[in-house]
């Protein structure tokens, strides 16, 4: 009997311990801004939860639909006209102005934690630096090697908890499903995405 009853905690912890919503997408440059998607076939209720750079935090706000996306931005106005397309209702403004206490290029890190303040997922990339604020010794070492300014998971949402997770993307692509790395171009992607999805965007 306590064999079972401890089986069945480990499991509980286990399952709660599984990340429901990753950092899928993230850019650095002069328009910052962090994609969530959600691996869930449930809505998640963001309020509360916390997204933090290396310096600095900010509270989340919304929902994430199931298998959907939504974008922090450091400007709402700024992204809609560099994006045009994505979904406004899936656009969250942080209120200061930075997201954290704005993302630096050459090295930083992401927390993404949820209403109790667990770690639900994290990235960094550079060379962690153990005198960072909001470091925790599980960031990697080192962390995603950036070639360009926006990284992203490839294959969309793929998770092994592994800076391998993530690749340098020369097309960003805010609210929708990340392209594969299989050396096709922009417009061939994108149209092979309209053919399957009925040109909506995920």
């Amino acid at each position: 009997m306590i064999k079972r009853a401890v089986l069945a905690l480990i499991i509980s912890i286990s399952f709660l311990g599984a990340a429901s919503v990753v950092i899928n997408e993230v850019s650095f440059g002069d328009l910052q801004w962090v994609e969530l998607y959600n691996l869930t076939g449930a809505e998640v209720d963001l309020n509360g939860w916390t997204i933090e750079n290396a310096k600095g935090a900010d509270e989340l706000y919304g929902t994430i639909p199931p298998s959907g996306y939504v974008v922090i931005t450091e400007s709402k106005s700024l992204f809609i006209q560099a994006f045009p397309d994505v979904d406004r209702n899936r656009i969250l403004e942080v209120k200061d102005g930075s997201i954290g206490k704005g993302l630096s290029g050459k090295s930083d890190m992401l927390l993404l934690k949820d209403l109790r303040g667990n770690v639900v997922d994290f990235v960094n990339w550079g060379q962690p630096d153990p005198f960072w604020p909001n470091y925790i010794s599980s960031l990697w070492d080192p962390g995603v090697t950036p070639i360009k300014t926006v990284i992203a998971r490839i294959p969309d949402g793929q998770d092994t908890d592994s800076p391998y997770d993530f690749k340098s993307v020369g097309q960003p692509t805010p609210g929708e499903e990340n392209p594969p790395s299989s050396g096709l171009d922009v417009s061939s992607w994108g149209k092979i995405k309209a053919i399957f999805s009925g040109g909506r965007k995920g």
